[in-house]
């Protein structure tokens, strides 16, 4: 059974050599255990899975499972591949992982059936816990309700994470298929709506520069209290924002503008414009978060 509440969907800090910063990692996975995150998860969509090379995913791996403590530790692994999945997977186990989270193969549209498959074949082989990604913007394969509902009776299949983006979906899930079967929000801003639904949190990548905030949202939405907190709509906005110009850009522009240090995206991707970077700063002003960082130099060698 995976953890309720927050899980933060890690960025991957890089400069502009392409080399991972150590202590910036650290300092997310430590600032999340302090703000009372309960895991995180390296590699995902946040943490630019699929383009990082297998040398830097190892560091990284090796840097978070040294910094973990008591956080449920899981790893995204984001392949169309079943045998390089569960190497990936065995790689990550090494590393101390509790867990995986994948999404369907992207590229070839699956049918019902190669989604059952592909999902059973990886939770019987790899002898980690799975977590379901939902994310199709990304791979163009949704899960159906009905397939949720069949692996949802595999013994290692623990969880959905539900990035879709649309509410009845994950209604319908909670609806389905009740617990021990976890079900996890890719959004910050949709945490109200998905507790009120019976979720069980979020796995989210504001909670990297914004753990105070996201898990303050949390602890107001699951206590039902009638004012929202003002970090709740400074959450809303930045995600907005990152519909529009792309996550990983907008959260790694974000680690300068909190941080004060430039972390560079992986792969293809380029940092994010000066237009929209403007944007995020007058964002940033209007609600000035809790958690800023003023000391990073301090805090990351405590």
């Amino acid at each position: 059974m995976g953890p309720q509440g927050v899980i933060t969907a890690l960025v991957t800090p890089v400069d502009s050599h392409g080399h991972l910063d150590q202590e910036i990692l650290r300092l997310l996975v430590r600032r999340s255990r302090q703000y009372g995150a309960t895991g995180v998860v390296l590699g995902g969509t946040t943490g630019e899975g699929p383009y990082l090379p297998r040398q830097l995913r190892h560091e990284a791996l090796q840097v978070v499972a040294e910094e973990r403590a008591t956080l449920a530790f899981w790893v995204g692994i984001q392949e169309c591949n079943s045998e390089t999945i569960q190497e990936m997977a065995r790689e990550a186990k090494d590393f101390g992982a509790d867990a995986v989270v994948t999404a369907p193969p992207y590229y070839e549209q699956l049918t019902e059936s190669e989604i059952v498959h592909f999902y059973e074949t990886v939770a019987s082989t790899t002898n980690l816990d799975l977590v379901l990604y939902h994310i199709p913007s990304r791979t163009k394969t949704p899960i159906p309700l009905r397939v949720v509902q069949k692996l949802s009776n595999h013994a290692r299949i623990i969880g959905i994470k539900d990035s879709g983006g649309d509410l009845h979906y994950f209604r319908g899930v909670r609806q389905d298929i009740a617990p021990p079967f976890r079900c996890w929000t890719g959004f910050s801003s949709t945490i109200p709506q998905t507790v009120q639904m019976g979720g069980d949190g979020t796995i989210c990548a504001a909670a990297n520069f914004l753990p105070a905030e996201v898990v303050a949202t949390w602890a107001w939405a699951t206590t039902r209290s009638e004012k929202s907190p003002e970090s709740f709509q400074l959450l809303k906005d930045l995600e907005a924002m990152a519909r529009i110009h792309g996550g990983v850009r907008l959260w790694k522009a974000l680690a300068e503008i909190l941080l004060g240090v430039i972390v560079f995206p992986v792969g293809p991707l380029l940092p994010l414009g000066d237009s929209p970077r403007k944007q995020l700063r007058q964002i940033i002003e209007k609600y000035p978060p809790a958690s800023v960082i003023t000391d990073l130099q301090g805090e990351s060698t405590r």
